[in-house]
């Protein structure tokens, strides 16, 4: 049971599971002491051994801050793919007002998390829409515009969807700006923004930089594929 508890949880596993699962305390504390346990948080502890891992890291933040809890701001962003660079510390949002710290994780406290923001990717809760919003603040408006089009590429997410969020989360900072990047042309590189600043410096109109792909896809037939060319009749 506890080996396929943490093997959906990149090897990691809280006390509450331990205790649900019928193992007491006397028993983790063996397994600990044996090392088959490994303290990560209190409460919270790698099975078998503790390889680096960044998902098991994740993981392993999010079982740390308790039931609703979900990997999200740049953490999130970097799991999803919508960011690149070194793997950021752990952020993840409770649904509290009020909650201790945890060595070695950023907590953002909330009133409540809407159950549509506590999706899933890999066993581990992270809501795309709700990503957005979190970066939206802090991120500067090309860059945000970059992560919408990665959020849209890599996970299909709609601006439908996004202003959904915004919706479901009225007081979040950031709407304005979100909305702002959703309706803009991403640019996928610092030749792209280099070309576009000398544009703009010498006047010129801005091309569009992305463009959405065609619903139905061209399907290009090979050389080989070609019907072959009718034998020619016998005049006979």
């Amino acid at each position: 049971m506890t080996a396929r508890i943490a093997g959906r949880q990149h090897g990691r596993i809280s006390c509450e599971q331990l205790l649900a699962a019928g193992i007491d305390r006397a028993r983790i504390r063996r397994w600990l002491a044996d090392g088959r346990l490994r303290r990560l948080h209190q409460g919270v502890y790698a099975v078998g051994h503790a390889a680096p891992s960044i998902d098991g890291e994740y993981m392993a933040a999010v079982l740390a801050c308790g039931e609703g809890a979900v990997l999200s701001h740049r953490a999130a962003a970097y799991k999803l793919g919508l960011v690149r660079g070194a793997p950021p510390l752990p952020d993840v949002t409770v649904p509290t007002t009020a909650h201790r710290r945890r060595p070695g994780i950023v907590i953002h406290c909330v009133k409540a998390l809407d159950i549509l923001d506590t999706a899933t990717l890999k066993h581990i809760p992270t809501p795309v829409p709700r990503v957005l919003l979190d970066l939206a603040p802090t991120t500067a408006p090309r860059d945000l515009t970059r992560v919408c089009h990665e959020a849209w590429v890599r996970h299909g997410v709609t601006a439908h969807q996004v202003q959904a969020c915004i919706e479901r989360n009225p007081t979040k900072k950031g709407a304005a700006k979100l909305r702002r990047a959703l309706g803009s042309d991403a640019t996928l590189s610092a030749l792209e923004d280099g070309f576009l600043t000398l544009l703009e410096r010498v006047g010129l109109p801005r091309p569009r930089t992305t463009n959405r792909p065609p619903r139905r896809r061209v399907r290009t037939r090979h050389r080989d594929d070609r019907r072959p060319e009718p034998a020619p009749r016998s005049p006979c």
